[in-house]
C-alpha cells in the first residue's frame, strides 16, 4: 500500500502555522506588556511623588501612600497573572487552553490600568 505524502505534509504545515501564529501573539502580547509596564512604573513613581507633595502633613502624607499602594497592588497582581499567562502558553504549546487564558489576562491588566489611573495610560 502506497501512502500519500500530501496529507501529512499537509498536517504538518498546518501544525508549523499554527505555532508560528502563536508564538507571534506570544510575543506581541509580550511587547504590549512591557510597554503597558514601563509606562505604569513612570505613572506610579509620578503619582507617588504627588501624593508625598501634597499631603498636608508627615502622618497623612504616609496614610494617602499606604491607601495608594493598596489599590496599586490590583495592577501589579494583574501584571503577574499576564506574565505567568504568557509563559505558561509558551510552555505549554499543546493546550489551546493555556494560550485563551493571555488575552483574558491582557484584559484582566487593562481594566485594572484602567481603573487605578483613570484613563491617564494609553
Amino acid at each position: 500500500m502506497m501512502r500519500r505524502p500530501l496529507p501529512t505534509l499537509l498536517l504538518v504545515l498546518a501544525l508549523v502555522a499554527c505555532a508560528s501564529t502563536r508564538q507571534k501573539a506570544l510575543r506581541t502580547t509580550a511587547a504590549a506588556t512591557v510597554a503597558a509596564q514601563t509606562a505604569f512604573i513612570e505613572w506610579d513613581a509620578q503619582a507617588q511623588i504627588a501624593i508625598a507633595q501634597t499631603a498636608p502633613s508627615f502622618e497623612e502624607g504616609i496614610a494617602q501612600l499606604n491607601a495608594y499602594k493598596a489599590k496599586r497592588e490590583t495592577v501589579i497582581a494583574a501584571f503577574e497573572f499576564v506574565w505567568r499567562s504568557i509563559a505558561k502558553a509558551a510552555v505549554l504549546e499543546e493546550e489551546m487552553s493555556s494560550l485563551v487564558t493571555v488575552p483574558r489576562a491582557f484584559e484582566r491588566l487593562r481594566v485594572a490600568l484602567s481603573s487605578l489611573t483613570k484613563g491617564a495610560l494609553p
